[in-house]
């Protein structure tokens, strides 16, 4: 087998192209009735707000538009006022029911509401004057010709043709109301006011006898509320709500087989191995691997504790430090890993409020720690509009702290209907796992995603049981055989442990080798069962994840976004006799983006688009055929781009089918057989949250005539100037083994 390569060089990168010009229309229709309409909305809205008796609150405005829109098709002109824009005024984004529309809430003072109102107004008018006719086609709008005849003397041209445009793609203006699940104890996330946050929503709730002080805060929007506070909430100030979900959740169970297997062994001392962090219920310091595990009780001494306490807890770390003892078949062969076990939940359950505060300062005080293992998660279902406050806090601590989540998907009871997964298993940026069978099918308790009705959850999916599968676990009581998401996530976590503690990949690399080992060439699954094992099932053995078969050229590079366009067009694929490339290509590419829960649907802040392929001159000609970036490219419809080609995805999956009727590539620059990979930044906010942003990508190129050209792939490689390295597990185990060594100096 071939080995994975590791090649090293720095690529290049460019500010993007200044494409100037007032926006265009493609093939909507103004039509001024529909303005009138929506003149009409507001001044309803502003009235509403204007009985209103908190002059400091400013008002919230909900804007339906008329599909699923990018940035650019948003509102820009009508609430924009001098340097604030109409885009810094969101404080939430949804999809309507039928989850083909956004939604997207806007907060401004009252005044900025009654200029947009006169404006649309004078618009109005002046259009009704100047032309005789209530519709106007893409076409004229776009005809500079068309506004030579008005008389811009109440409104400024642009400004009219602003609002003309802005017009086109709104469907309606409403106030809209919180989502609130039901009333018992719920983390309540309310829009955001102004940047003293805390002290408006004191004061705002105080006035409703809602009494709260600053340890009720999670953080600047969201607060804990008791049943009867989330009530008076709901009764009287339903519009400054965001989102909420009910603090105590019921974590999500297992099957049991309790047959004892009986296994018992002594397996030393821990000594340079690896340390994965584990997040779990409580662990019995009695079990023979303790030595392997540093145990830290997090839950108050005041809160009776029973020997179920101490179950789970003690299973999931068992899998951690030596899975193969208890089970042969899944011997990976990356041997023994200490842990560091926070018992942070009962086994009833706990509160989010409480989980969540207690995670951040434990990955804050163990900075050593790059591999989380967190196999907890909730009952209840997760919304379709927002991510949860759990799995957002998460997204936060791993952006942060450089750390990477492995999230089991929960579970539902056998037999029950369809269940979406729990929280926290919707994070973006974490490694999520669902659970098979030995024969690689879905075990009867998975739960599904996708979350926020785009992201793929689960990432991937490993071996925790699952119909009448069983894995075996070490309990404080004897080996017993379990099932569940909660068994299939440790044994993942020990995985990625090894290739960033070991073999010294980053997160972002390292998380791409995992998914795109099981990733396949077949192409797409149907999305049932994608919603099910997301990208496939990882392979059991390191090997088989880390080389690939002769046939196949696999290779990893990283690099960090700084500017529009990080490319390099270096990558010297092997011809054949016939000077043409005998290859079809996969790529997986991952990075951690910045996250914003206020966003609603529009939760991740940073777009990298991926293109990879042959050189068509100075351009990309990328295996996907993705011409978003080109510079004339065919219009593609918002939903189009996320759909065919991912766009605001944090993992990239691009690839070519194997099959008999691919043909070997010819090139399409005269002289050169460079390939290249451009990566383009795109972003939701003004923050410029991708500059220095990290990914991975891995890339397998497969020989349609099965030779084996690994060879002059790299002597080709580094005559262009890279630095290959060959990932061999055993060479980077004994160099882990030696650096790990203590010299002792005479």
């Amino acid at each position: 087998m071939n080995e994975l390569l590791k090649l090293s060089g720095k690529g290049f990168s460019q500010s993007a192209r200044n494409t100037g010009g007032p926006a265009s229309l493609t093939s909507e229709i103004i039509n001024i009735e529909k303005s009138n309409k929506l003149l009409n909305n507001l001044k309803k809205i502003a009235t509403f707000w204007e009985k209103k008796e908190e002059p400091n609150l400013g008002v919230f405005v909900s804007v339906k538009y008329v599909r699923i829109v990018p940035k650019s098709k948003r509102i820009n002109t009508l609430f924009k006022d001098g340097s604030i824009s109409s885009n810094d005024r969101i404080v939430g984004i949804k999809l309507n029911d039928d989850k083909n529309k956004t939604i997207i809430t806007y907060h401004m003072e009252l005044s900025a509401l009654c200029n947009a109102i006169k404006e649309l107004e004078l618009m109005i008018n002046l259009y009704n004057r100047s032309f005789n006719t209530h519709t106007m086609t893409a076409g004229e709008y776009n005809n500079k010709n068309t506004f030579n005849k008005v008389d811009f003397k109440t409104i400024n041209k642009t400004t009219f043709r602003g609002l003309l445009y802005d017009s086109c793609f709104v469907d309606e203006f409403f106030v809209q109301n919180g989502d609130f699940k039901d009333a018992n104890d719920s983390l309540v996330t309310f829009y955001k006011i102004d940047d003293n946050n805390k002290a408006v929503l004191k004061g705002i709730l105080n006035k409703i006898d809602v009494k709260i002080n600053d340890e009720s805060f999670l953080d600047d929007t969201t607060i804990l509320l008791q049943r009867e506070d989330v009530q008076k909430v709901k009764d009287e100030v339903p519009y400054l709500v965001s989102m909420s979900v009910v603090d105590i959740n019921t974590l999500s169970g297992y099957e049991q087989n309790d047959g004892n297997t009986g296994v018992m062994a002594n397996i030393g001392s821990p000594t340079d191995e690896p340390t994965i962090g584990v997040l779990d219920t409580l662990f019995d310091t009695r079990v023979f691997f303790s030595p392997w595990v540093e145990y830290q009780k997090k839950i108050p001494d005041d809160i009776p504790v029973s020997q179920d306490d101490y179950r789970h807890g003690t299973a999931v770390t068992s899998l951690i430090v030596a899975a193969q003892l208890f089970n042969p078949d899944l011997d990976d062969g990356l041997g023994y890993f200490r842990v560091r076990h926070f018992g942070i939940s009962l086994a009833k359950g706990y509160t989010s409020f409480s989980i969540i505060k207690s995670i951040e300062k434990i990955v804050a005080d163990n900075s050593d720690i790059k591999v989380w293992n967190l196999s907890l998660g909730s009952n209840s279902e997760i919304s379709e509009n927002f991510i949860s406050v759990e799995a957002s806090k998460i997204d936060e601590i791993q952006e942060e702290y450089d750390v990477i989540f492995v999230i089991a998907g929960t579970n539902k009871q056998i037999n029950k209907q369809t269940r979406k997964i729990g929280a926290p298993a919707d994070s973006v940026n974490s490694l999520v796992v669902n659970s098979v069978s030995f024969n690689n099918e879905p075990a009867s308790f998975s739960r599904v995603g996708p979350v926020l009705s785009f992201f793929t959850k689960p990432d991937v999916a490993y071996y925790g049981g699952g119909n009448g599968d069983f894995v075996n676990v070490m309990e404080p009581n004897g080996c017993v055989k379990r099932a569940g998401t909660s068994f299939a996530a440790p044994l993942i976590s020990r995985k990625l442990a090894f290739l960033i503690g070991v073999m010294h990949f980053n997160r972002e690399v390292a998380k791409a080798i995992l998914i795109d080992s099981a990733v396949k060439w077949d192409g797409p699954k149907d999305l049932k069962t994608s919603h099910l094992i997301g990208n496939g099932v990882v392979p059991i053995k390191i090997d088989d994840i880390i080389k690939t078969n002769n046939d196949e050229i696999k290779f990893v590079v990283s690099d960090t976004s700084e500017k529009w366009d990080t490319y390099n067009y270096n990558f010297p694929v092997p011809l054949n006799g016939d000077g043409d490339f005998p290859y079809i290509a996969k790529v997986v590419m991952v990075y951690f983006p910045k996250t914003k829960r206020s966003q609603g649907i529009e939760y991740t802040n940073t777009e990298l688009t991926l293109q990879f392929g042959r050189l068509d001159g100075k351009k990309v000609r990328s295996i996907d055929d993705d011409k978003q970036n080109d510079d004339d490219p065919a219009y593609l419809k918002e939903k189009k781009v996320r759909d065919c080609f991912r766009k605001w995805d944090n993992v990239k999956i691009i690839r070519e089918k194997n099959s008999l009727r691919k043909r070997n590539k010819s090139r399409l620059t005269k002289d050169t057989d460079m390939w290249g990979m451009s990566i383009k930044t795109t972003e939701r906010l003004s923050n410029n949250d991708g500059r220095g942003l990290n990914f991975g990508a891995v890339v397998t190129l497969k020989a349609l005539d099965s030779k084996n050209r690994i060879d002059q792939f790299i002597q080709n490689c580094e005559l262009r100037g890279w630095l290959v390295e060959r990932a061999s597990v055993e060479n980077y185990i004994i160099l882990h083994n030696q650096s790990e060594q203590t010299i002792d100096w005479q």
